[in-house]
């Protein structure tokens, strides 16, 4: 049986411009008074992820994702919402999340297919859906699902 490592995860410092993720602290963390977290989940990479996110309000949002996995480089991470699909590499291991901008609206759905391989790949992702300010994302690509230019 192989036995899975558990290390305490700690968000980066040093911010992203290119997708705007801001400088944080702590496990899954939203410790300012500009941020709000609206739900958080973990789950194993060879279980993969299916989840479906409610953004209604008047405030923007953003889904941040990690993964730590040993024998898998980069997970692909897909985001639907209405007739917009657009996938996502994230970078298994990387100290800087992926962080996907989303307007208040309808309900997105993450997906990421369970990773096939053997021996069976050990490790997680974790990720956090969080409300915004709408200072906090501006000159920020605001839908990242529909692409954008920066």
């Amino acid at each position: 049986m192989r036995m899975i490592r558990a290390l305490p995860f700690r968000w980066p410092s040093p911010p992203n411009p290119t997708t705007c993720c801001d400088a944080r602290s702590g496990a899954l963390g939203t410790d300012d008074e500009d941020t709000a977290k609206i739900t958080e989940a973990s789950s194993n990479v060879a279980s993969g992820m299916d989840r479906t996110l409610d953004t209604t309000g008047d405030k923007p949002y953003r889904f941040d994702v990690v993964c730590d996995t040993d024998g898998v480089s980069t997970v692909t991470l897909t985001v639907t919402r209405g007739e917009a699909k657009r996938p996502f590499g994230v970078r298994c291991g990387d100290r800087q999340a992926l962080c996907v901008n989303v307007p208040a609206g309808p309900a997105f759905a993450v997906t990421m297919p369970p990773i096939d391989k053997e021996p069976l790949a050990s490790g997680v992702t974790f990720w956090n859906l969080i409300s915004l300010e709408p200072h906090r994302v501006h000159g920020c690509c605001l839908d990242d699902s529909q692409g954008c230019k920066q």
